[in-house]
């Protein structure tokens, strides 16, 4: 196991979020096992079913071929001392609950057994990012992702975000904070997993209907919390479902069997950091929370105020200054909106008229635990709302057949079975790129790109015109455009439902949200107006160059064309057949900003 980043191999980066003492720290200490079998867990790092001990985000990092592991069974034949593999998937067919639970807790003559790596897949680099517990702080929505984006600082992507759940129901505040990861980070949606700790394998039997029913439940809210309820506008997101795993977290290794699902489940996490097209995140979209909703939306009618106010200051004005004044002001005013508007348009444009690649649709086949006749053939179909322009296919112990759909078309299907009873996954995820998906808003962006620049020189020259000509109004007129620069400004700035992630990052830093709303109002004011000349030299302006996606092929291993069915045998090298099939391409909606209009300056009788 490596501790320390390598140059050489492609490193995955997978975010661990969850609820304190729901196994984060725990299951990170399972994966190093994982990689290293020699590795000795650390205990300092585990809570102890209370508190959490991981106070602040921890990085760490393992390199793995991600081999299959197998329970093999010492026989003797004639006198011969002979290893078999076990295929513990009959322990469900031929057994009920109870003779079920009693086989997978043998030892004697059982032994966990590591394969070769599956499909020949090349050794690859881990970053696994621990973090504190959701309810670890009660800012959890701003303070808590603030100190994870401070420890994705120098991290290009995040190829697998795993959210684990304790085995107990779901609170509100749970389901709450899962909802508000979620709304904050939408570019996340595509490469959520969620893993369900704390498992007894016993309860995995079919027959444990008590066990099942309630998981089911589960799952299905969660799904919810990411899928949310369909939206006739948003064409970006037609996800069937989200990925669950289970998993024991028990680290003892005690009883072979048990182990060797514990293993397997590790490597599929780790088979499907490595399947996702990463996000890179220079380019995630950062949504506001309600409560930094409602603080700009307070600063954004106090300055509207401010500006109206000026109306009750003129009073004492002639008719003429105030007809010059109000005309002054107005222009400033739609100078004001049209250069925020360019400026959105651009920033917009940039990151989505590109050929990255967006999750448009996906399904997953995920099956150990259920008996299914090896014959028996599935099909799995997958419709998308937009024209796919690439899409990748995770394949391990599943024959797939008469497949078609792909780039090109709005649909991928195929016919599918299992090669042995356990370990089937077909995983296949279409993509659409990021201009296709945003046609429409990125022509609406370039007829602003192109249209305003115009408008706002033809008032800039209207506004210089009335500066040259009211040469005696001169000093009211220098008062007005310095209190309009100013409130202009702080208006653009809590404008809008999204934020630049350093922006947030430097809010959060400030301490703009710790306390009272009163208190956040007054921070949230003095953070932009420290900055002020930081953001009118664009020194936050993105640059979001288009990627191309990732090639995440694993090839498989030849099997020489004999029987898929046959048996595994321990002589040969002990990898099971495993292809992702990423299909050659030329390789979130942009939600548009929540707009606080600025009202027309009456000044004017």
């Amino acid at each position: 196991m490596t501790v320390s980043s390598s140059n050489d191999k492609p490193t995955c980066n997978i975010l661990f979020l969850g609820e304190t003492q729901s196994g984060k720290s725990t299951l990170i200490e399972g994966f190093k096992r994982y990689a290293d079998p020699d590795y000795q867990i650390n205990k300092s790092v585990i809570g102890d079913g209370v508190f959490s001990r991981t106070q602040e985000v921890l990085t760490s990092f393992i390199s793995t071929s991600r081999p299959t592991y197998y329970v093999t069974e010492t026989t003797y034949i004639d006198g011969e001392k002979r290893r078999s593999p076990v295929d513990y998937g009959l322990f469900i067919e031929k057994m009920d609950k109870e003779d079920y639970e009693d086989a997978i807790n043998r030892r004697k003559g059982y032994e966990l057994t590591k394969g070769e790596s599956a499909g020949g897949q090349e050794e690859r680099t881990f970053r696994l990012i621990d973090t504190p517990g959701l309810n670890d702080t009660n800012n959890f929505d701003e303070t808590h992702i603030g100190s994870i984006f401070k420890a994705l600082e120098g991290i290009q992507n995040i190829h697998l975000v795993l959210i684990t759940v304790s085995n107990n129901a779901l609170s509100d505040g749970v389901k709450n904070a899962i909802g508000c990861y979620v709304n904050m980070l939408p570019d996340f949606k595509g490469i959520i997993a969620f893993v369900h700790t704390k498992i007894g394998y016993k309860h995995l039997h079919p027959g444990d209907d008590q066990f099942a029913r309630p998981m089911e439940e589960k799952e299905r809210t969660l799904d919810s919390i990411i899928l949310g309820k369909p939206n006739p506008d948003d064409e970006c997101f037609a996800r069937s479902n989200v990925t669950h795993f289970k998993i024991d977290c028990d680290l003892r290794y005690a009883r072979p069997v048990l182990a060797c699902f514990t293993q397997n489940t590790i490597r599929k996490m780790l088979s499907l950091a490595a399947f996702n097209q990463p996000i890179r995140v220079t380019a995630m979209t950062m949504v506001k929370t309600a409560k930094m909703l409602e603080v700009d939306r307070f600063l954004g009618d106090k300055y509207k105020e401010v500006i109206k106010a000026r109306d009750k200051s003129l009073g004492h004005k002639s008719q003429e200054q105030r007809d010059v004044l109000a005309a002054i002001a107005r222009r400033k005013a739609s100078i004001g909106e049209k250069e925020h508007q360019l400026d959105y348009s651009r920033e917009k444009l940039s990151a989505f008229d590109n050929d990255e690649l967006v999750s448009i649709c996906e399904d997953r086949f995920d099956q150990d635990w259920s008996p299914w006749k090896k014959t028996g053939i599935r099909r799995m179909n997958l419709k998308s709302p937009l024209c796919v322009d690439h899409h990748d296919v995770l394949i391990h112990n599943v024959v797939t057949s008469n497949e078609s759909g792909g780039k090109g078309k709005f649909y991928w299907s195929a016919d599918y079975r299992r090669k042995r009873f356990q370990h089937g996954v077909l995983h296949v995820k279409l993509y659409v790129k990021k201009r296709n998906k945003n046609q429409a808003l990125i022509e609406e962006w370039q007829r602003n790109i192109s249209n305003l620049p115009s408008e706002i020189e033809d008032l800039k020259k209207e506004l210089q015109d009335y500066e040259s000509k009211e040469q005696q109004h001169r000093d009211e007129i220098q008062k007005l455009l310095e209190d309009l620069d100013e409130n202009q400004y702080l208006l653009d700035r809590v404008r809008g439902n999204e934020l630049d992630i350093k922006i947030f990052h430097e809010l959060v830093e400030f301490g703009a949200y710790i306390g009272t709303q009163s208190e956040n109002l007054v921070k949230v004011e003095e953070f932009y107006l420290q900055n002020r000349h930081r953001f009118e030299k664009r020194e936050y302006t993105q640059q979001r160059p288009p990627s191309e996606p990732v090639d995440n092929s694993i090839i498989s291993v030849d099997n020489g064309g004999e029987d898929p069915e046959k048996a595994m045998s321990v002589d040969d090298d002990g990898g099971e057949a495993e292809e992702a099939m990423s299909v050659d391409n030329d390789r979130g909606d942009a939600e548009e900003a929540m707009s606080l209009q600025l009202e027309e300056i009456r000044l004017g009788n």
